[in-house]
């Protein structure tokens, strides 16, 4: 192997020197030079990549498809070279990190994550649009969004894509379209930020618990993978919440609740995911400054003092705006409540973005 790329390498080096000869050496054809031997050279030298690289390659698509398991509503798709596709209106591809995509046809926008545009040399964020003939990587998972009728493309890496109406609201047999939570159920579960607790039902009346809570900041962030680490003693390895949990731990998203332990069973505190979606907020970078205060709210007194800044900023940017004229910071929140409020906040951040 080693005399191989060392060949192609002398190759290039003489083709190099041939062709600034060329000019005054009547025995060197530059037409000839330029012509096959030169694709001669290159088409060796990308057999040699080819060998070197490809399975190296193939062993990171199986590490990504391994992270993009635990999405159990998906089929998720692999593919170690670009492989077609093509879609309808609505549809929504979704990229594991690293996954690539080449885009045809037709026209698409980021609906949730950052597109490395390789081709362009600059990013793509959420409700920007890909362009025709570049390659793009998926930092994290993100989600593109077919806009045109029709529409294709070339992907490679793992994904799975899904008509706009397989995962919307009205899947959900107790999410009605005259429902005041139909359209942040919509955004949340499109942007696969929640899932139902069946393939039929979102129960928006179940109230949350602290774990579900870990996972959904998690599945925000593209569900990005950590070594386990015993940071809580009711944490164990290999539950459904523990990355999550351990990842939120790492960032300061979240803390325990005494004792050394999480209680990810326990119901979730209105105040508490109000602190974590701050907290997720400036981990992502943006400023969430306080402002205003809690007047005109008649329990406002009821907030803790360690929470009471996370309160006046998710009140002053509407990302939670109560309920009549109570905060109820010390309840719980129903899984259609924090739809709401996390859809507010998705409204709060693309602006920002």
């Amino acid at each position: 192997m080693k005399k191989r790329i060392l060949a192609v390498v002398l190759a290039a080096v003489l083709l190099l020197s041939s062709v600034a000869l060329a000019a005054d050496d009547s025995l060197v054809s530059l037409s000839y030079l330029t012509g096959s031997f030169q694709s001669t050279i290159l088409a060796d030298a990308a057999a040699v990549l080819r060998g070197v690289f490809q399975p190296v390659y193939d062993l990171i698509i199986a590490g990504l498809t391994a992270q993009a398991a635990p999405d159990s509503d998906a089929t998720w798709q692999t593919a170690a070279r670009y492989t077609a596709a093509n879609g309808v209106k609505s549809e929504l591809i979704t990229l594991s990190s690293g996954s690539g995509i080449l885009w045809e046809s037709g026209t698409c926008s980021v609906d949730s994550g950052v597109m490395v545009d390789i081709t362009g040399g600059t990013e793509v964020l959420a409700g920007s649009g890909l362009t025709a003939g570049h390659r793009y990587v998926a930092d994290g998972q993100s989600v593109v969004k077919v806009t045109s009728a029709s529409a294709s493309w070339m992907v490679e890496g793992v994904w799975h894509s899904v008509q706009h109406n397989t995962v919307a609201a009205s899947r959900f047999t107790d999410v009605k379209e005259t429902d005041w939570f139909y359209e942040a159920v919509n955004v949340v579960t499109e942007r696969h930020i929640f899932s139902g607790i069946s393939e039929t039902e979102f129960a928006p009346n179940n109230t949350t618990t602290r774990g579900e809570m870990a996972t959904l900041l998690w599945n925000m962030e593209g569900q990005p993978q950590v070594p386990y680490e015993p940071v809580f003693s009711d944490v164990p390895e290999g539950k459904w919440y523990s990355t999550a949990i351990v990842w939120g731990n790492q960032h300061d998203l979240l803390t325990g609740a005494g004792d050394g332990k999480f209680r990810p069973a326990d119901i979730i505190t209105r105040q508490e995911m109000i602190a974590m979606i701050r907290n997720y907020a400036q981990y992502c970078g943006y400023i969430a400054a306080p402002s205003g205060t809690l007047e005109g709210y008649a329990d406002a007194e009821k907030v803790s003092d360690w929470a009471l800044e996370s309160v006046q900023w998710a009140v002053s940017e509407n990302i939670v705006s109560g309920s009549d004229g109570m905060l109820r910071p010390m309840e719980g929140c129903t899984r259609a409540e924090l739809a709401a409020i996390i859809r507010n906040y998705l409204n709060w951040s693309d602006l920002r973005s």
